[in-house]
C-alpha cells in the first residue's frame, strides 16, 4: 500500500527529552571479544493487529532495536497512546552484538530473540493485550511489553546459551525463528563461511540446546566436521561461504523451518533445519540478463530479505548482488513442486552504484538505504508488483536536508541570539545531539542530567559566553574584533552539534509494515518515518522527469485534462528550476521580510528586478535561467490555468472557507470514543507536528517561487507566449492569491516553528478565573510531562483542543474503517491536511488564538495576531478581543481596552464572538455590542484597572438603545468604580442616573458605607440625594442599628444629616436612640461619657423646637424570632411570671423625662470621678436595664433611683467580694442587697439603700454592731484579707467621722464610732428602735453595751433598756438603772433621761416603768441564797421607799393644790354671777 504513493517525504521522530532509558548490563562470564567488530544494524517489528484501529492496545504500535558493539537498544512506540518504560539497553561486555536481532510475536508473548559472538538470548515478554490497560489521555499513558524487563529474566539460565566455537569462527550475521512449538531457533553465518544452527527448547520447559553446522562439503569434510569440533578446527573461508540468510517456515514448502543463505558464490541455497541439509540451490545469475563472470566479481556485500504475503500465503526473497560495476535485485519465490524445491524467478531490478546500508522488502515495494560517494543517505523505494523494472523504476525519498555548515547572522541581530535560534530550532537539532556537543564543548566529565530546552540553552549560552571571555586576552578590544571572536566561537560550537548531528543521523536499517504502511527509517541515535507526499509535494520536491502527468490525477490536484497535466508538470519544472537560483540567503530574507509585515508582492518584485537585470547584464547563469523559462512557458498551453490549479491545490478551504467550520464533537460520541486516540500519542503528535511542519514550509516554498515566477511572466509578456487577457488574470486573481496562500503559510509555520512559554500554576489559575467570568471553557488539559519544558505551539495545540478535534475528524472519516487500516499513508497524509485546516486563518473558527489566550501564551498571541493584522479580513473582530485579553495579562490594560472596543462591530457575525463569548438569547441578539462590552467588563474587573472600566462602561452606555436591560448594571459599574477612585461627585451622578430602583438603592447603601469608612462624612452629609431622602435615612439607620457601636458610628453620622437639613427632633431622637444602646451594650467609662453626651445632644436639639413638638418617640427593641425562641414563654429572665401580653403602645419621651435620664448618667460621671473605679462604668447596663424593669412594672419615680442603687450596691459588693454568685443568676431584691452589703461591711451603702428603698435600718445596725463585737474581741491579733486588716479593710470603705485624740485609735474604736455616729444621725428620737437594735445585738453576743450607747439609750427610752437587761438577766446593770431613773425622776440627773420634768407638784406628771420594775423586785426576791440579789432588792426596795413617799406628798400637794384651785373658781363663777344679775 505504500508504495502506492507518488513519493515520500521523512519525518524525523523527536521525543525530546522524554526517552528514559533501562540501562541493563549482562555479564556471562563468556570468552571476551572486545577486539571483534561487527556491523552496526537496525530493524524493526509491527504487531499483526497493528493495522486494526480500534482492535487493541497493539494497533499502531512498532518496536525498532540497533545494535553497535557490545549494545543492544530496544525501543517501543506507539502512535496512539504514550507507553510507560519503553526503552532498554542492554549491554553485554566484553561480547559484541550480532545483528540477527529477531522479534517474533505469540498470543501470550512477544519474544526477542538475539545472539552475541559467545551467546545466544531469549527474552520473553508479555504481549500488550495481556497488560493492564490505563486511558489513552493519560500523562503515564499504559505499560510498554519492556517495563518489566529485569536482569533476571536475562539471566535465566532456560533463555540463553553459550556457544561452542572456536573465537577464530565467531558469528558475524543471522536470523532468528519461533517455530510453530515455540522453540528459538537461531541460524548464524560464521566467519568460516558456515552456518551455525542453534535451537533452545520451548520456553519454561526443561530441554536440550542443540547445535549444528550447515555447511555442503563432500564426504571426508562431513567426517572430519562430525569429528573434530568447531573449536578446534577454527574457520576458513571457502567460495560457498554465507554472506546474509535469513529463517523462515511456509507450510506450502512442508513442515519444517528452512534457512535461505545468499552465499560468496553468487547461489542462493535453501537449508533444512530439521535434516541439517541443503534442500535447494540457485544461481542468482541466471536471472541477470547480462551474464557476469563468476571468477572476476566475487561477492562481497550480498545481502537477502524474506516477505510473507498473507493474502497469496507466498514467501518471497529478494538477494541483493553486489558487483563492482553493478548490483541489482533479484527477486524470487521458493516452491515445492512434485517433491523438488526449486525458486521461481519474479524480478530483477537493477539498482544504483552505491553503498546498501539496509533493505527491506514488503509485499509490494523494496525498501533501501544507502550512503553515496559523498557520504549522504540516500533512500530509494521500488514496487515489486508490476514486474520486472530498470533504473527508472526506482523512487527517491525525500529526505531532511543536511544541517548547513554555516550560519547566517543578520546585521540587526547578536550572534549568541541568531546562533542560538538558530541551534534550537524545532527539528533542527536534538535535544541529545546539543547535550553532547556541550559537554564536549566545554570539556567536562560530568553528564547534563536535565535535557530541558530551557536548561540546555541557558547552559549553552554560559559555556559559550565563558569561552569570548577566555578568547579575549586583551583589556580592550574593537568591537569589530569582539564581533568575530563571537562568530568563531558560536561556530565552533555550531560545528560540534552539526558533527554530532552527522553521527546520530547515519542509518543502520529500514524496515515497513505493508499493514499499516508505516516506513521506518532506523539511525543511529534517531528514529524517522516516511510520510506519503501529495501531487503538490510530489510536484515541486520531486526532481527533474520523476514527475509525471499521469500522476497529477490523485488529490489534491484531481486533474483529468491530459494538457492541463503536462501544463502542470512544466509549470513544476519552472518552480523547481527558480527554487535552484535561490541562494540560503535569499531565502532566509523573503521570510524574515515576511515577518516583518511586507507584502509578499513588494518582497518579490526587487528579486524580479534582480533576475532581469542580471540577464541583461553579464551574468550567464541569470540569462540560461531566463532563456530556460521562457522555452518552458513557451510549452504551456494555459499558464494561468496551471496556476489557477496549483493554487487550488493549495487551498485547504475548497475555495470556500465556511467548509472549514469546527466540528461538533457530541456527534457520534461511541465512535469518536474508539477511534480519536489515533495519533493521539507523543509520538503520534510529533510526527503530526513534524508533518505538518514540513507541508506548510513546502507549500510556502511553492508560493514564494510562484510569485516570482508569475513576476517574471508578466515581465517576459510575449516572450513567454501569455496573451493579453493571461497578463490580466495574473495581475488580477492569481498574484493575489498566490500571496495570500504565502501569508498563510508563512503563518502556519510560524506556528509549527515558535515555542511556547512555560506559565507557572498562579498564572493558570488566573487564567481560569479570567475563563469562568468570560463563560469560556478550558481548552485542553494540563501539559503532559514531554511538553512540561519545550515544544513548538503546534505540539501544545495538538495535546489540546486541536488534538481533540483532530480526532474528531479523523473518527468521521472512512479511511480508518479499512481493514487493515493504511495509517501512516492516507489516515496520516488525511490528519496532516486536518491540522492545516485547523490552523488555517482564513476560516469562520478562532480555534487557534483562543486555544492560545486559554493556555496563556499572550506573547505567541500578540504575534500571532500581528502577522495576520495586515492582510487576513477573516475573525478580525475575534482577534481584537484575543489581543485585548493578552495586552491585559503582559500589562498593558491602556492597550486592551482599545482593541476591546475595536472588535465590538462584528460582534454579529464571528462564530467565537456570537457562539462562544456571547451565546446570546433571542432577546439579547438586538443588544450584542453592549453584551460584549458587559463581558469585557467582567475580564477588565479582575485586574486592577477602575479607570478603564469606567471608561469602557462608558462607552457602552453610550451604544445601548433606551431599553437595553444593561444599562443599570453598567451605571452600577461606573458607580462602584468612581467610588472606588474616590471620585465621590461621579460616583453620586452615576447612582443617580440609575433608572433602576433596586440597583440604585444598593449603590446608595455603598455609597453611604464607603465614605463612612473613608471617614468622609462631611462629603456624605452635603449630597442633596433629591428623592432619595427617605432611602438615605432608612440606609443610615439600618447600618447603625446592625454594625457593632465601637466599629462604625453612624449615629453621628445620621445625626449631623438630621441637623444638616434641619430635623432636630429627628436628630434628637437619633442622638437618644445612641445613647440608649450605649448604656445596654457597651461597658466602661468612655462609653458613660459618651452616653452623657448624647443625652446632652438630645436636649439641645430638643430645646431648639417648639415645645409643642419636644417630645421623641422612644425606641421598642424589637424582639427577633430566633431571640423569641430561647426565651421562656411564661418566666421572664428574673424568674417572675410574665404578665399577660399587652398590645405595644408607642411611648413617648418629653424634653424633661430625658434630662432626668441625662441627670442619672451625669451623677454616675461625678461618682467616677470621685472613685475610678471601673465597676461604676461597668454596671451601667445593670442600672439601665434594672430601672426600665422597675419603671415598666411599677411607674413610681423612686424606683428609679432606688433601682440604681441596688445595682450601684451590688457593684460594691462585687468589689469587695469577687465571688461569682454576687455577679450571676437573677437581680437580687433591696432587702438582699442590703443584707450583703452589711455582710461586707459596705455600710454606707447599705443605709443609702435603705434610705432609697425605705427600708429599716435594723439589719444594718445589727450588722455593724455584730461586727464591732467581732473586732472588739479578736483585740490587736486581727486577721487581715487582702493585705489589709479585716477591720481597716471595710472600715474604709464607710465614711467615719474624725475625733480627736491623743490616743492611737484602733479598728474597733472607729468601728464603735461609725456605730455612734449613725445612731446619732439616723435614731435622734429614738423611736425608730436602733438603740434597741443595738443594744439587743450586742446583749445577745455578751458584749457590755459601752458607755456611750447606755447614755445615749437612757435618754432616748430608759425603760426600753431596762427590759432588755431583764431580758437578758443583767438584774446589776437593771438595779443601777432604776435608781438612776427614780433619782432623776425625782429630781436628780434628769436630762440624763431625756426628762423634761421631775416628780413636782406643778411639773407635768412623770412615770417609772412600773411593771419592769416590779419583774425585777420579783426576780431578785426569788433568788434564794444570793446575797448581792437580795443587797440589790433591799437598796431597790428602800429607793422605791423613798419614791412613794415623794409621790405621796407630791399627790396630796397636787390634792390640795387642787382644790384650792377649784374654791378660787367656784368664787370667780359667784361673783361673776351677782354682777350680771345687779345690771339686770
Amino acid at each position: 500500500m505504500a508504495g502506492r504513493a507518488l513519493s515520500f517525504c521523512e519525518v524525523p521522530l523527536n521525543l525530546g527529552s522524554q526517552q528514559r532509558w533501562k540501562e541493563l548490563t549482562v555479564n556471562l562470564g563468556g570468552v571476551g571479544s572486545q577486539d571483534i567488530k561487527l556491523p552496526e544494524r537496525g530493524g524493526g517489528f509491527s504487531y499483526k493487529d497493528g493495522g486494526r484501529v480500534g482492535a487493541g492496545p497493539a494497533c499502531n504500535r512498532l518496536i525498532y532495536w540497533r545494535s553497535y558493539g557490545d549494545t543492544l537498544e530496544l525501543v517501543e512506540l506507539s502512535g496512539d497512546a504514550n507507553l510507560e518504560g519503553n526503552a532498554v539497553r542492554i549491554r553485554f561486555p566484553d561480547s559484541a552484538v550480532v545483528p540477527c536481532v529477531g522479534i517474533h510475536e505469540t498470543h501470550a508473548h512477544v519474544v526477542v530473540l538475539l545472539a552475541t559472538v559467545g551467546s545466544v538470548h531469549r527474552i520473553v515478554l508479555p504481549h500488550p493485550s495481556r497488560i493492564a490497560r490505563m486511558d489513552y489521555g493519560g500523562d503515564f499513558g499504559i505499560p510498554s511489553v519492556f517495563a518489566d524487563l529485569s536482569l533476571a529474566e536475562l539471566r535465566n539460565e532456560n533463555n540463553f546459551h553459550l556457544l561452542n566455537q572456536s573465537p577464530s569462527n565467531y558469528p558475524h550475521l543471522g536470523a532468528t525463528w519461533l517455530t510453530n512449538e515455540g522453540e528459538a531457533l537461531f541460524a548464524m553465518a560464521t566467519i568460516g563461511g558456515s552456518i551455525l544452527l542453534v535451537k533452545l527448547p520451548q520456553y519454561g520447559i526443561q530441554g536440550i540446546v542443540t547445535e549444528h553446522e550447515l555447511r555442503q562439503a563432500s564426504m571426508m569434510q562431513r567426517l572430519w566436521t562430525g569429528w573434530v569440533p568447531s573449536v578446534i578446527r577454527g574457520g576458513q573461508e571457502s567460495s560457498d561461504a554465507t554472506l546474509d540468510l535469513c529463517v523462515h517456515r511456509q507450510d506450502s514448502l512442508g513442515h519444517d523451518n528452512f534457512v535461505f543463505a545468499v552465499c560468496r558464490d553468487h547461489k542462493l541455497r535453501m537449508w533444512s533445519a530439521n535434516d541439517q541439509e541443503c534442500v535447494a540451490e540457485a544461481d542468482l545469475l541466471d536471472f541477470v540478463a547480462d551474464k557476469i563472470d563468476q571468477q572476476t566479481a566475487p561477492g562481497q556485500s550480498h545481502m537477502i530479505q524474506k516477505t510473507y504475503d498473507s493474502q497469496t500465503h507466498s514467501l518471497y526473497l529478494v538477494a541483493f548482488l553486489s558487483f563492482a560495476d553493478r548490483s541489482m535485485f533479484v527477486v524470487v519465490q521458493p516452491v515445492l513442486e512434485d517433491g523438488r524445491y526449486h525458486f521461481l524467478h519474479m524480478a530483477t531490478l537493477c539498482s544504483p552504484q552505491e553503498k546498501l546500508i539496509s533493505l527491506h522488502l514488503d509485499p509490494s515495494t523494496l525498501w533501501t538505504v544507502w550512503t553515496n560517494s559523498y557520504d549522504e543517505t540516500v533512500a530509494r523505494y521500488c514496487s515489486i508488483e508490476s514486474g520486472p523494472a530498470g533504473q527508472q523504476g526506482w523512487s527517491q525519498v525525500i529526505l531532511e536536508p543536511a544541517v548547513s555548515p554555516e550560519v547566517t547572522v543578520p546585521n540587526h541581530q547578536d550572534p549568541s541570539e541568531a546562533y542560538l535560534e538558530h541551534i534550537f530550532y524545532p527539528g533542527r537539532f536534538s535535544l541529545q545531539t546539543i547535550a553532547k556537543a556541550l559537554h564536549i564543548y566545554r570539556r567536562a566529565v560530568d553528564v547534563i542530567a536535565d535535557l530541558s530546552a530551557a536548561v540546555l540553552k541557558e547552559q549553552v549560552a554560559l559555556v559559550v559566553e565563558t569561552e569570548i571571555q577566555n578568547a579575549v586576552t586583551e583589556y580592550e578590544v574593537q568591537q569589530e574584533e569582539y564581533y568575530q571572536i563571537q562568530l568563531q566561537c558560536w561556530n565552533k560550537f555550531y560545528l560540534c552539534c552539526t558533527q554530532y548531528h552527522q553521527v546520530a543521523a547515519r542509518p543502520l536499517g529500514v524496515y515497513s509494515d505493508e499493514d499499516t504502511a508505516m516506513v521506518c527509517l532506523v539511525k543511529k541515535g534517531a528514529v524517522s518515518f516516511l510520510r506519503p507526499c501529495d501531487g503538490v509535494e510530489h510536484l515541486y520536491l520531486s526532481p527533474q522527469g520523476v514527475c509525471q502527468p499521469q500522476h497529477l490525477s490523485a488529490a489534491p490536484l484531481n486533474i483529468a485534462d491530459e494538457k492541463l497535466c503536462r501544463d502542470v508538470v512544466l509549470l513544476g519544472d519552472c518552480l523547481r528550476l527558480i527554487r535552484d537560483q535561490l541562494t540560503p540567503d535569499v531565502v532566509s530574507a523573503v521570510e524574515q521580510d515576511l515577518y516583518h509585515l511586507e507584502t509578499p508582492q513588494n518582497i518579490v518584485e526587487p528579486l524580479v528586478n534582480n533576475v532581469i537585470s542580471e540577464a541583461g547584464d553579464v551574468d550567464q547563469s541569470s540569462a540560461e535561467v531566463i532563456s530556460t523559462l521562457e522555452s518552458s512557458l513557451q510549452t504551456i498551453i494555459d499558464a494561468p490555468r496551471a496556476i489557477d490549479m496549483v493554487l487550488q491545490a493549495m487551498d485547504v478551504t475548497g475555495g470556500d472557507p465556511e467548509n472549514l467550520a469546527v466540528p461538533d464533537l457530541a456527534g457520534e460520541p461511541l465512535r469518536q470514543l474508539s477511534l480519536n486516540h489515533v495519533f493521539g500519542s507523543a509520538a503520534g503528535h510529533a510526527v503530526l507536528e513534524t508533518s505538518a511542519r514540513g507541508l506548510a514550509t513546502t507549500r510556502l516554498a511553492i508560493c514564494r517561487d510562484l510569485l516570482l515566477l508569475q513576476g517574471l511572466m508578466g515581465r517576459m509578456g510575449q516572450r513567454a507566449s501569455l496573451s493579453q487577457d493571461s497578463l490580466n488574470k495574473l495581475q488580477s486573481d492569481l498574484i493575489p492569491r498566490t500571496a495570500q496562500l504565502m501569508q498563510v503559510y508563512h503563518v502556519i509555520t510560524w506556528v509549527s516553528t515558535a515555542t511556547y512559554t512555560h506559565i507557572p500554576s498562579t498564572s493558570l489559575d488566573m487564567n481560569l478565573r479570567q475563563l469562568q467570568t468570560m463563560d469560556i471553557s478550558d481548552l485542553g488539559t494540563g501539559l503532559p510531562r514531554y511538553l512540561m519544558t519545550e515544544g513548538s505551539l503546534l505540539a501544545l495545540f495538538l495535546h489540546g483542543v486541536g488534538g481533540q478535534q483532530l480526532g474528531s475528524l479523523l473518527a468521521g472519516s472512512a479511511e480508518l474503517d479499512q481493514d487493515p487500516c493504511p495509517l501512516w499513508s492516507g489516515v496520516l497524509q488525511t490528519a496532516v491536511l486536518y491540522i492545516l485546516q485547523l490552523l488555517y486563518p482564513m476560516s469562520p473558527s478562532s480555534l487557534f488564538p483562543e486555544f492560545l489566550m486559554t493556555k496563556c501564551q499572550y506573547l505567541q498571541l500578540q504575534e500571532y495576531v500581528r502577522l495576520l493584522d495586515s492582510w487576513c479580513v477573516w475573525n478580525t473582530s475575534s482577534r481584537r478581543f484575543f489581543l485585548g485579553a493578552a495586552h491585559l495579562n503582559c500589562g498593558e490594560p491602556h492597550k486592551a481596552v482599545d482593541c476591546f472596543l475595536q472588535g465590538v462591530h462584528g460582534v454579529g457575525n464571528e462564530d467565537f464572538l456570537l457562539n462562544k463569548l456571547l451565546q446570546p438569547t433571542d432577546q439579547e441578539l438586538e443588544h450584542l455590542p453592549v453584551l460584549y462590552l458587559v463581558k469585557v467588563l467582567r475580564l477588565l474587573e479582575q485586574f486592577e484597572v477602575p479607570e478603564l472600566v469606567i471608561s469602557l462602561a462608558n462607552s457602552a452606555i453610550g451604544m445601548a438603545q433606551p431599553d437595553d436591560p444593561n444599562i443599570p448594571m453598567l451605571w452600577s459599574k461606573v458607580f462602584k468604580y468612581h467610588l472606588e477612585l474616590g471620585h465621590n461627585n461621579e460616583a453620586y451622578a452615576a447612582m443617580t442616573a440609575n433608572p433602576d430602583h433596586t440597583r440604585r438603592k444598593d449603590c446608595l447603601r455603598q455609597f453611604i458605607v464607603v465614605l463612612c469608612e473613608r471617614s468622609q462624612l462631611q462629603t456624605l452629609v452635603e449630597f442633596p440625594y433629591v428623592g432619595l431622602h427617605d432611602e438615605v435615612v432608612y440606609i443610615i439607620e439600618s447600618r447603625a442599628r446592625s454594625v457593632d457601636l465601637t466599629a462604625h458610628n453612624y449615629y453621628d453620622l445620621l445625626y449631623a444629616f438630621h441637623i444638616y437639613r434641619g430635623s432636630y427632633r429627628k436628630a434628637g431622637s437619633t442622638m437618644y436612640e445612641y445613647g440608649l444602646r450605649l448604656g445596654r451594650e457597651l461597658p466602661g467609662v468612655k462609653s458613660l461619657q459618651k452616653q452623657a453626651k448624647c443625652y446632652l445632644a438630645a436636649i439641645n436639639t430638643l430645646r431648639l423646637v417648639d415645645p409643642k413638638y419636644a417630645w421623641i418617640v422612644k425606641p421598642v427593641r424589637v424582639v427577633t424570632a430566633t431571640e423569641e425562641g430561647r426565651v421562656s414563654p411564661k418566666r421572664d429572665y428574673t424568674g417572675d411570671r410574665r404578665l399577660p401580653d399587652k398590645k405595644k403602645q408607642v411611648e413617648i419621651l418629653e424634653l424633661s423625662e430625658l434630662e432626668k435620664e441625662y441627670m442619672v448618667v451625669l451623677a454616675r460621671l461625678h461618682l467616677i470621678q470621685r472613685d475610678p473605679d471601673p465597676a461604676h462604668a461597668t454596671g451601667m447596663y445593670m442600672v439601665v436595664l434594672a430601672r426600665l424593669h422597675l419603671i415598666q412594672r411599677d411607674p413610681d419615680p423612686a424606683h428609679a433611683t432606688g433601682m440604681y442603687m441596688v445595682v450601684l450596691a451590688r457593684l460594691h459588693l462585687i468589689q469587695r467580694d469577687p465571688d461569682p454568685a454576687h455577679a450571676t443568676g437573677p437581680p437580687l431584691s433591696a432587702e438582699e442587697t442590703v443584707a450583703l452589703l452589711v455582710q461586707a461591711g459596705l455600710f454606707d451603702n447599705a443605709v443609702s439603700l435603705s434610705q432609697a428603698f425605705r427600708l429599716t435600718l435594723v439589719p444594718v445596725f445589727e450588722g455593724l454592731a455584730s461586727k464591732c463585737v467581732r473586732l472588739t474581741l479578736s483585740g490587736p491579733d486581727i486577721p487581715k484579707v487582702g493585705g489589709k486588716k479585716e477591720g481597716f479593710d471595710w472600715l474604709g470603705a464607710n465614711d467615719i467621722p474624725f475625733t480627736h485624740t491623743s490616743k492611737p485609735i484602733t479598728a474597733a474604736d472607729q468601728a464603735w464610732q461609725l456605730l455612734q455616729a449613725y445612731l446619732e444621725r439616723f435614731d435622734i428620737t429614738g423611736v425608730k428602735g436602733y438603740h434597741k437594735s443595738v443594744a439587743n445585738k450586742l446583749l445577745s453576743l455578751g458584749a457590755p453595751l459601752p458607755t456611750w450607747l447606755v447614755r445615749a439609750y437612757k435618754e432616748k427610752n430608759a425603760s426600753e433598756l431596762l427590759r432588755l437587761y431583764l431580758n437578758f438577766d443583767l438584774l446589776e446593770e437593771a438595779c443601777h438603772l432604776v435608781g438612776e431613773y427614780i433619782d432623776a425622776v425625782l429630781g436628780k440627773g434628769t436630762e440624763y433621761f431625756g426628762l423634761k420634768s421631775a416628780l413636782h407638784a406643778t411639773s407635768p406628771s412623770v412615770w417609772l416603768p412600773y411593771t419592769a420594775i416590779d419583774h425585777l423586785l420579783y426576780t431578785l426576791r426569788t433568788a434564794e441564797g444570793n446575797h448581792s440579789y437580795a443587797k440589790l432588792h433591799l437598796d431597790l426596795s428602800e429607793k422605791l421607799s423613798v419614791y412613794h413617799r415623794n409621790v405621796e406628798r407630791v399627790s396630796r400637794d397636787m390634792v390640795q393644790s387642787a382644790l384650792q384651785k377649784a374654791a378660787r373658781h367656784t368664787r370667780q363663777d359667784t361673783s361673776f354671777n351677782m354682777s350680771s344679775y345687779g345690771r339686770t
